[in-house]
């Protein structure tokens, strides 16, 4: 299908995908442009806020004896140190929350129209209920906090593909003995693998190394294996799924852009884990609601994810 993802990527560039947005959600577009000045007065009213209080903290420190005489000692426990930090920390909550409520009302509004420009995808609330298919992965290590804020779901030639936005992390200790890691943060693409298999074969890349106890599967690909280790419960298996062909296509991606994607054959499916920091299928505060490259940029970041799996040709039964 990359025929069709370029395809795609070029209907989405020209005057078909501006002609899809005016004919399918123009008066979306209206009602979330209302929401966004609704958000961004709001915030705004929030930074005028927190500007008055720092302004106001400035002015007792430099001239503390006169706004004790205009405001009585009580204005002294609003520049103490616990009271600053708790103070900014509720107004940056209060803003971060504002701005993220914000873009969940925008992908509630648009991306469900939107994703029938590519094809038959869903955007679903609920990515909660995944937690124990992805807790049982061997992928990851062990984690305590799991956070989805997206779930696309679809179908992808003959796969039905889930696409899940995470944040996996590890908290121990409590107090000033807390402690959180981030395991994993970013996107995993799940699907059923076309090859059938009966054991689990992981590919890790080695700066993201999780502790498996199958064994080392040595393969003959020297460039692959300085950036990959591949772990399985049966040798012939693994090279059964991971051919020399395969090994070239994900050092590919690699080249591509694609850094620190890991992977697994478990659970009948493929899962690939391609790690990022940032906001997946988001729509900015602060750009317009009727600027379309909101959105292109949106699908453009789907068919990236798509083509993953056209660059592995995971959606071909050939061998891999």
């Amino acid at each position: 299908m990359q025929d069709n993802i370029k395809d795609l990527k070029k209907s989405i560039s020209g005057r078909d995908f501006f002609k899809f947005c005016k004919k399918e959600f123009s008066n979306t577009m209206q009602n979330l442009e209302r929401t966004r000045k609704f958000y961004i007065w709001a915030v705004a009213f929030v930074v005028f806020v927190l500007a008055c209080y720092i302004t106001f903290v400035v002015l007792v420190y430099t001239n503390s004896n006169a706004c004790i005489e205009k405001f009585g000692d009580v204005c002294l426990l609003f520049v103490h140190p616990q009271a600053i930090a708790i103070i900014v920390g509720i107004l940056f909550t209060i803003i971060n929350l504002l701005i993220k409520n914000y873009k969940t009302k925008a992908k509630q509004y648009m991306l469900p129209k939107l994703l029938s420009f590519i094809g038959n995808f869903n955007l679903e609330q609920d990515g909660q209920q995944d937690y124990e298919y992805v807790s049982n992965l061997g992928l990851f290590n062990s984690f305590n906090r799991y956070n989805c804020d997206d779930k696309l779901t679809g179908a992808y030639n003959t796969l039905n593909i889930k696409i899940l936005e995470l944040d996996l992390k590890h908290e121990s200790g409590s107090g000033k003995h807390r402690t959180v890691v981030t395991i994993f943060q970013g996107i995993l693409v799940i699907f059923p693998c076309l090859k059938k298999y009966t054991g689990t074969t992981y590919i890790f890349r080695n700066s993201l190394f999780p502790n498996f106890k199958g064994k080392r599967v040595h393969l003959e690909s020297p460039e692959f294996e300085e950036l990959y280790d591949v772990y399985s419960t049966d040798q012939i298996e693994a090279r059964y799924l991971v051919t020399a062909a395969f090994m070239q296509r994900l050092v590919d991606l690699e080249k591509k852009g694609f850094n620190g994607i890991t992977m697994s054959f478990e659970r009948g499916n493929v899962n690939i884990a391609i790690p990022s920091n940032k906001d997946w299928f988001e729509v900015p505060l602060l750009k317009s609601a009727y600027d379309i490259d909101n959105y292109r940029s949106i699908l453009i970041e789907i068919l990236n994810l798509l083509s993953v799996i056209d660059s592995l040709k995971l959606d071909k039964n050939i061998g891999l």
